[in-house]
């Protein structure tokens, strides 16, 4: 009798722990689970100096490369995607990565503009993650006015040299010059950041979503104008 209770007993944890396995992850805080996914995030230095502790500095020159690492994730890498905010007909069931960065001299802790690209991905035993490089742009309507300042200033040094037919035959349709300048434009907000990684994906009929905690203290400051770099001079 014992060694049937016994035999019975393991078929039970057999059959509890396979239904277990075939459960929807639980999307909670718990670290290293690996029923429960987290998300951490942490910065890729190209510059040792910024490392000096927190907060960390960066020029407002520079992108801001961010590294997501999913621990415990049941999915395949290949299905989760970097979000877009401005992007349309996002699908909902579609597991999303994304960077959120706020403001802490804003009272609301408002989430501000960023621009994400992947960089690379990759895995280790246990994990999985994306790298990211981040920009804070400056506002729309400033980043125009310097791409219209910076135009101007081109026109002027072009006569000077002569070249005025030149630069007429380039800016000629001014629209196209400028969203020219728009992609090549990289230039941060200046100011005291708190970044986080956030992994989202639907449960049910809700979205859950993991945000890494504590969120990265970061302080963008002051080198230089976009166009005031040798480069454009």
């Amino acid at each position: 009798m014992t060694l049937n209770m016994n035999s019975r007993n393991k078929t039970i944890a057999c059959l509890w722990s396979l239904a277990l396995a075939g459960t929807p992850a639980v999307y909670a805080q718990t670290p290293r689970s690996p029923v429960a996914p987290t998300v951490a995030c942490s910065l890729l230095f190209d510059d040792p100096a910024a490392q000096s502790g927190p907060p960390i500095k960066i020029s407002n020159l520079k992108r801001v490369f961010v590294r997501a690492t999913l621990v415990g994730l049941q999915n395949s890498l290949d299905s989760v995607r970097l979000a877009n905010p401005t992007a349309s007909g996002r699908d909902a069931a579609q597991p999303m990565l994304d960077v959120v960065v706020r403001r802490t001299t804003d009272s609301g802790h408002r989430r501000v503009e960023t621009r994400a690209i992947e960089t690379g991905r990759g895995s280790r035993p246990g994990e999985q993650y994306i790298d990211i490089a981040l920009e804070i742009p400056i506002d729309h309507a400033a980043r125009r006015a310097n791409i219209e300042r910076y135009l101007d200033w081109i026109g002027q040094e072009s006569a000077k040299v002569g070249k005025s037919n030149q630069f007429s035959r380039l800016t000629r349709d001014r629209e196209a010059a400028i969203a020219t300048f728009e992609r090549l434009y990289m230039e941060n907000s200046i100011g005291d950041f708190e970044v986080s990684c956030a992994y989202s994906a639907q449960v049910g009929l809700s979205t859950a979503v993991i945000e890494s905690a504590p969120p990265l203290k970061l302080q963008v400051f002051f080198e230089s104008s976009f166009f005031d770099q040798r480069t454009f001079r």
